[in-house]
């Protein structure tokens, strides 16, 4: 057995090679290992024609010297004989291999379509048949087309824009685009610990290059960059040529803290509110537009995660049962420096914020009998007027067996109680009483005696 290699000189009538790659070595250490004692031959002649020059013996064409492989234009692998000198026999189920390793050219043909080398293989060897019977066949198998693609790898650095000396881990950039073989490519990396990345192998054409990922801590950079790989293997980037060192694309840190403060019941304050429902929102010194919700928990803290310095103004969009709705509305500045400051609040010395809700009132009355102080059930009144806040009330209640008469839910303001019923055997008293409830839950009243 003979192996012919044409080294991509293969060509027809429509096609041909466009590049050739240069012979580099032969590795025959599979034959060696199947017992072969293989002779290899090389020729210096272009588009040898196989077919009519296979004669190894043919010293014009055919060569043991293999001292300089850049120039051979074809290989023989003859594995005629075995590694004691007699005839070598391929059985049935076996299989020889030889390995021709290729250095491919620097630049091929700018037209990417033209860019493919066909190698073409013959065989030659003397088959030998059921009867004993052998007979020469020079066979000529099929070509392989191999693509010559240029392909570079990309490098990209991140960081610190006020200290270059820090890089930045965990930035993800996005690659993308097409290749001038008409590949589709996209590929997301991520900065590892030194806050670089490399696109490794990218095949030549344009691509986009833009930062994806969010750190925290980092301020995106919103740049799309325009990166190009020529058909020599040349990178450029946004039209500057690099040749090793990465892309350097820098960002400035981002100023971002959370807020809280505290909800508290305004006559007792050390009463946490939970549950009243606050609104945030404004624009960032970074041009972000914000809007956070948060409620108060059971200890009474509103928190707000992840401010950036700038203006917002926080109100409350819903009051728990049982307390007034906070209608202020409180501005808050988030500074540069990382400081925060409300406006229309003065913090405690820990520089903790506290704002208050204002419980809903009642007011108890108790109905007596003007002669001997018995207590008077099933008298009814009428407490109507007009709150602060401009809430109108008008309710109705009836003393209870223990001659209580209360009404809850109030608003602090300024009302008028009268007795609209008498129990039977009992005159109504005729007067209308003033009743002041103040927004600190304490009621005043002249004609009524109070009690604490």
């Amino acid at each position: 057995m003979v192996f012919f290699d044409s080294l991509e000189n293969c060509h027809t009538n429509d096609m041909q090679s466009a590049w050739h790659g240069t012979l580099e070595s032969i590795d025959v250490s599979q034959l060696v290992s199947k017992g072969i004692d293989p002779k290899i031959y090389v020729s210096t002649i272009p588009d040898l024609d196989i077919e009519a020059h296979h004669d190894l013996s043919d010293t014009s064409v055919w060569s043991e010297d293999l001292s300089d492989l850049s120039g051979v234009k074809a290989v023989a692998i003859d594995m005629s004989l075995d590694e004691n000198g007699n005839d070598y026999v391929l059985g049935s189920s076996e299989s020889v291999s030889a390995v021709l390793w290729f250095r491919a050219p620097h630049m091929v043909s700018p037209d990417p379509a033209d860019n493919k080398a066909f190698n073409n293989v013959w065989l030659s060897c003397d088959l030998h048949g059921s009867f004993n019977e052998e007979e020469n066949y020079l066979i000529r198998q099929d070509y392989t087309a191999i693509a010559y693609e240029v392909k570079a790898d990309i490098p990209v650095c991140k960081k610190d824009r006020a200290n270059p000396e820090t890089t930045i881990p965990g930035i993800a950039f996005e690659l993308s685009g097409t290749s001038v073989y008409g590949q589709s490519i996209t590929e997301t990396k991520t900065t590892g610990l030194n806050g670089t990345l490399t696109f490794r192998n990218i095949p030549a054409g344009t691509y986009q290059l833009k930062e994806t990922g969010w750190n925290p801590d980092w301020l995106n950079d919103q740049t799309v960059h325009e990166a190009v790989i020529g058909l020599d293997g040349t990178l450029t980037i946004d039209g500057n040529e690099y040749t090793g060192d990465p892309l350097i694309i820098t960002d400035a840190r981002r100023i971002h803290k959370d807020f809280s403060f505290e909800k508290r019941d305004l006559i007792r304050h050390e009463k946490p509110v939970s549950n009243a429902q606050y609104r945030l929102s404004g624009t960032s010194l970074y041009g972000n537009e914000t809007v956070l919700y948060a409620p108060s928990d059971e200890t009474g803290t509103v928190l707000f995660k992840d401010l950036e310095p700038g203006t917002y103004i926080i109100h409350e969009t819903d009051a728990p049962q049982g307390y007034l709705k906070d209608d202020s509305e409180y501005t808050l500045i988030l500074d540069e420096t990382g400081i925060f400051r409300m406006q229309e609040s003065e913090p405690d010395e820990s520089g903790k914020y506290t704002l208050y809700n204002e419980p809903l009132h009642e007011l108890k009355l108790i109905k007596k009998n003007s002669y001997d102080n018995s207590l008077i059930p099933g008298a009814k009144f009428l407490l109507k007027g007009i709150a602060d806040d401009g809430t109108e009330t008008a309710m109705t209640a009836s003393s209870n067996q223990r001659g209580i008469v209360q009404f809850t839910s109030l608003h602090a303001g300024t009302y008028s109680l009268q007795e609209t019923e008498a129990p039977e055997g009992f005159a109504k008293d005729p007067a209308i009483h003033a009743i002041r409830i103040n927004h600190d839950g304490s009621v005043e009243c002249d004609e009524l005696e109070l009690n604490e």
